[in-house]
C-alpha cells in the first residue's frame, strides 16, 4: 500500500479498525507518504506492527517534510535529509524493515529501494499552454511542485537550483541502497529463517533461484505515469520518476515492483 496519509483522521481510523490476528502471518509493504508528523508516523507504524507479521517501509516525499519551526527545535527535523535518517533509524528501533530481507523458507527476498525524483527523466514534450486558460496554466505551474519546494529543506551542499539539487539528491539516496551495514532491529530476532541482506546479497539470492519483490515510493519507469495530456498537473512528470531507480530495478529484475 502507499500514501496512507494518516494525518487525516479517516485514514487513521480505518487502520485502527483492522482486526488484530488475521494478518499476523502476512507481510505488509508500505511504499511511503505515511505522515510528515513524527508522532503520527510512529503511531501508524505501531498500529501496523500490531496487525501484520512483518512491515516494510520506504520514505516518500511527504514523510520528509519539515517546517521552519521544526528545523529550529529538533535535530531530527533540522533538514529533510536528517528527517530521512530519523525515519530509517526509528523504523529499525520499532522493528519495521527499510532494508532488504530474505525469507529463507519462502525463497523470497523483499527489497525496499530509497529514491528521489529528478526532471531529467521527463523527455515528453510539454503540454501547450494554449490548451489551458492562462490563469489555470499559471496555477498548475506553481502548484505542481510547490509542496515539496516549501516543505522540504535540504542541505546547501546539494545545491540551490531545484533541478540540480533533485538530481544530486536522487543520486545520493540511490547510493544509500548500497549501504552494506545491516541495522539492529527486533523484526527477525525470533525467526532464524528471516535474514537481513545487502542489495548485492539480494542479487545473489535471485541468481540462486529466490523470487524478488522490490518497492519504492517513486516510479522506476516513465511508462507507469499517464501522458501529460491526461494529468491535471502535467509537471508531475518532473517529480515522479528516477533514472537511478530505473537502473537499479533493471539490475534487480524483480518478479514484482510495487510503488
Amino acid at each position: 500500500i502507499s500514501d496512507l496519509h494518516t494525518d487525516w483522521d479517516t485514514n487513521m481510523e480505518f487502520l485502527r479498525s483492522l482486526p488484530i490476528g488475521p494478518f499476523k502471518k502476512d507481510v505488509l509493504l508500505v511504499s511511503g507518504d505515511v505522515s510528515h508528523d513524527t508522532e503520527v508516523f510512529v503511531g501508524t507504524m505501531r498500529i501496523l506492527l500490531d496487525r501484520f507479521g512483518y512491515v516494510f517501509f520506504v520514505p516518500g516525499n511527504h514523510d520528509v517534510y519539515v517546517s521552519h519551526a521544526d528545523a529550529n527545535a529538533d535535530d531530527r527535523s533540522s533538514c529533510s535529509l536528517a528527517k530521512q535518517r530519523w525515519l530509517l533509524s526509528t523504523c529499525a528501533h520499532l522493528g519495521v524493515w527499510t532494508h532488504p530481507v530474505r525469507f529463507l523458507n519462502e525463497h523470497l527476498v523483499i527489497v525496499p529501494l530509497q529514491a528521489w525524483y529528478h526532471a531529467e527523466f521527463d523527455e515528453e514534450p510539454e503540454v501547450l499552454s494554449s490548451s489551458w486558460p492562462k490563469s489555470i496554466a499559471r496555477r498548475n505551474s506553481r502548484m505542481a511542485l510547490l509542496g515539496d519546494e516549501i516543505s522540504c529543506h535540504w542541505p546547501d551542499s546539494l545545491g540551490k537550483d531545484p533541478a540540480k539539487r533533485n538530481y544530486a539528491l536522487a543520486k545520493l539516496l540511490d547510493a544509500y541502497n548500497d549501504y552494506t551495514s545491516i541495522p539492529d532491529t527486533s523484526a527477525c530476532r525470533d525467526d532464524p529463517h528471516v535474514r537481513p541482506v545487502s542489495f548485492e546479497e539480494a542479487l545473489m539470492a535471485r541468481e540462486q533461484g529466490d523470487q524478488v519483490i522490490s518497492m519504492s515510493h517513486f516510479l522506476p519507469h516513465h511508462a507507469l505515469l499517464p501522458e501529460k495530456r491526461f494529468l491535471f498537473f502535467p509537471q508531475l512528470a518532473k517529480s515522479s520518476v528516477s533514472l537511478f531507480l530505473k537502473n537499479r530495478v533493471a539490475r534487480l529484475r524483480p518478479l514484482l515492483h510495487l510503488f
